[in-house]
């Protein structure tokens, strides 16, 4: 009899990752749960939901000590872009290199053959090759947060959830018994735990951060600041300036704010570094496509310049409050054609 394949399932004690695991279960895997272990004995409750889930399912579940990497690979990275005026997005960060990284590289370890999580996104064999593509519910695609995945490894991941809504995840889970069922998600970065932002980059930043000029567009100083941490691009209040015209956040940059009237917050395009690209572009130098440049905003059409190691955007009407630091993902059509890191914003 042919044995089974072993699949390890990235296992958060929630309910998507829960129900990933029953899913590849119920498509003959030979399935491990296994938990990360980043923060330093905060996740004690996700285990045991992670435990409980995987005994329900008469399937093994591991604990994988991450902490060391996880703090130079995301923390530390987190902290430092901060202090330098950007936005950065730790999700996508840490699945580059914790999740599709050193979690991976565990697996491996443990002889699997796949790898699982419960992601909306999706994965299409296109041309002889995996493409990565946006999920069906397009309130639920997370296929921005996987754009940093090594092309080589697609063909051994599996998205289960990638066809389903979340109200269908929980019903699946509700079917099954999971306790889970009900699991509020967790809308917060999974390091800052009880606290704010503004806190936490205050006691993990050695030397504090230091406050500094809030200055205007034109170059006039208006006011001071108690540190760039405490503001992002687009802020109109709690600016604690007095002014003729609302003013907003337009830009960070290490130790100023500037502000400046709600147009200045409209940019034509970007620059990025880093590129990384899952599906190489058709065309040698510049292409039409799609640009998600965070999360939360639609992708907007646009037209991309391939540069040294990165690209340049320029969107085909202005957009509003671009930040240096997060990602910015090309879509052709519903695949994830690659991604880069904000560095320029162009006016």
């Amino acid at each position: 009899m042919r044995a089974k394949k072993r699949a390890v399932v990235a296992m958060s004690g929630g309910v998507d990752s829960s129900v990933t695991a029953a899913l590849m279960q119920q498509r003959g895997y030979d399935v491990l749960g296994v938990t990360m272990q980043l923060n330093g004995g905060r996740e004690e409750q996700m285990i045991l939901d992670a435990q409980a889930v995987c005994e329900r399912l008469g399937i093994p579940h591991e604990v994988l000590d991450l902490r060391q990497v996880f703090r130079t690979e995301v923390i530390d990275p987190f902290l430092a872009a901060y202090l330098q005026g950007e936005t950065p997005n730790p999700c996508v960060i840490c699945n580059e290199k914790i999740k599709f990284g050193a979690l991976w590289r565990g697996a491996r370890a443990l002889q699997a053959e796949r790898f699982a999580t419960g992601h909306y996104a999706q994965l299409e064999e296109r041309d002889g090759r995996v493409a990565l593509v946006r999920g069906a519910d397009p309130n639920k695609d997370q296929s921005y947060f996987l754009s940093r995945i090594e092309r080589d490894l697609l063909p051994r991941v599996r998205f289960p959830l990638g066809d389903t809504t979340k109200a269908e995840t929980r019903a699946i889970a509700e079917d099954l018994g999971l306790e889970v069922a009900a699991k509020k998600d967790s809308q917060d970065i999974c390091f800052i735990r009880n606290e704010s932002y503004v806190d936490f980059l205050e006691r993990e930043v050695e030397g504090g951060l230091q406050p500094g000029a809030i200055r205007h567009v034109d170059g006039r100083e208006l006011g001071q600041h108690h540190g760039i941490h405490r503001y992002t691009r687009g802020q109109r209040r709690g600016l604690g300036l007095s002014a003729p015209e609302p003013l907003y956040v337009t830009d960070l940059q290490p130790g100023e704010v500037i502000v400046g009237p709600k147009e200045a917050l409209m940019a034509k395009g970007l620059v990025t570094r880093g590129a990384h690209w899952l599906r190489w572009p058709t065309a040698p130098e510049v292409f039409t496509a799609e640009v998600k440049y965070r999360y939360r905003s639609p992708a907007v059409a646009a037209e991309v310049r391939l540069k040294d190691e990165g690209f340049e955007v320029i969107f085909a009407e202005p957009v509003r409050a671009i930040a240096p630091g997060q990602l910015a993902v090309v879509y052709l059509g519903d695949e994830v054609a690659g991604s880069g890191w904000i560095e320029g914003v162009l006016r």
